[in-house]
């Protein structure tokens, strides 16, 4: 995996937890956003408004 990857996968993981309110630990790449962490429609444009930054 190269460094620019390396670091998007980073920031993504950060905006996740920040916008879930989830603990680092409870952070799983291969997870389903609706399924597993319950995200609604309105949870969803704030991360997508958080990558955008």
């Amino acid at each position: 995996m190269d460094k620019m990857t390396m670091l998007v996968e980073e920031a993504l993981k950060e905006i996740l937890i920040d916008t879930l309110e989830i603990k680092p630990d409870e952070f799983k790449p291969e997870a389903k956003l609706a399924d597993d962490f319950g995200v609604d429609s309105t949870e969803m444009v704030e991360i997508i408004l958080s990558l955008e930054k």
